[in-house]
């Protein structure tokens, strides 16, 4: 779901995926591929025009996997992933992004859920560890649930406020009626 707050994530995210294109159109050899052994796909696309890193993990899980009877239950997951992972909590995280001067943020779409964040290169190894957190568990509580609930009911509110909104969402149910893809992340 696109929305006012991932507007400019998700516009550099555009222009990253138009660079990282133009770049492998072009033969440009900064690109590395390699899997883990643990199946995790990592690209790397090195450019040094500025001291920044961006890391951003692509969960290939979106709207069409959620469960029948939870709509809205991968877009409430990424909310979660900000309540607190293994170690970390919500309080920590937002501490630690703000000294580093970084920004972090997530996006859920049809078919895939993208946690991003961007720090000075320095801090590559902070962003790194705080990630491998969150792999490892977010913190599904119950309490973390009742705490997140109304903010994910704000948002679903101001969406279903929205002429633009109400017209894709209908659009999407008259198109893909019968398949995941007839309901928004």
């Amino acid at each position: 779901m696109i929305t006012t707050r991932t507007r400019p994530a998700c516009l550099l995210l555009l222009i990253l995926s138009l660079a990282v294109s133009a770049f492998a159109a072009a033969g440009e050899t900064n690109i590395t591929r390699a899997t883990l052994k643990n199946g995790l796909r990592v690209i790397i696309v090195r450019n040094t025009l500025a001291p920044v890193v961006t890391v951003q993990e692509n969960y290939l899980v979106g709207a069409n996997e959620t469960p029948e009877g939870f709509p809205g239950m991968a877009h409430a997951q990424e909310h979660m992933a900000f309540r607190g992972c293994q170690g970390v909590d919500a309080d920590q995280t937002a501490a630690i992004y703000a000294q580093l001067g970084g920004d972090d943020n997530a996006d859920t779409q049809q078919d895939i859920t993208q946690y991003f964040a961007t720090v000075a290169a320095q801090n590559l190894d902070i962003v790194l560890h705080m990630d491998a957190a969150c792999m490892r568990g977010v913190d599904n509580s119950d309490q973390q649930w009742s705490q997140e609930r109304g903010a994910i009911e704000q948002e679903v509110a101001r969406d279903l406020s929205n002429p633009t909104y109400k017209f894709l969402t209908r659009l999407n149910q008259d198109i893909f009626a019968g398949t995941p893809y007839a309901h928004d992340a």
